[in-house]
């Protein structure tokens, strides 16, 4: 507590507590460890992006205006809230890339599996042509000696 470091835009920041590691919404690849987090006072550091996270028990109807009314009576100049995703839409956030990679790898595996078809086919018809031609020379060949002998 107390110690001051310094962020890669070399702004001061005093170590005024300690938390947990945790996962922090969607920046967290799913299935990782938590991550060091850190937190910084808003006049300290102020960014025009900031969340707040919650965690319920029982409804959800009426969470987002409480949750509006709660952080209005504390300071009534924090600008509105715009956006209050469940945390299905951060699940959804967070399996995005994971989905994406999925369905690529299924497109390639159906590419991949309709050459392998085509290619055997083309070895299929080309070894059934081969073996025409020779036993087409073959019947014409003994027809030709059964010819000769008459």
């Amino acid at each position: 507590m107390g110690h001051i470091f310094r962020r890669r835009d070399n702004v001061p920041i005093q170590i005024v507590g300690v938390v947990k590691d945790s996962l922090y919404g969607v920046t967290t690849p799913l299935g990782s460890p938590p991550a060091p987090v850190f937190y910084t006072p808003v006049l300290q550091y102020s960014d025009s992006y900031m969340s707040i996270q919650v965690r319920t028990e029982g409804d959800l109807a009426g969470l987002g205006s409480a949750i509006q009314q709660q952080i209005h009576d504390l300071d009534p100049e924090i600008a509105p809230i715009y956006s209050l995703p469940l945390s299905t839409v951060v699940s959804e956030r967070a399996l995005f890339m994971p989905r994406v990679t999925a369905t690529l790898s299924g497109v390639f595996a159906i590419i991949a599996l309709t050459l392998a078809i085509i290619g055997l086919y083309g070895v299929v018809s080309y070894t059934v042509e081969i073996r025409t031609r020779r036993s087409a020379s073959a019947w014409l060949s003994v027809r030709n000696e059964a010819a000769c002998l008459e």
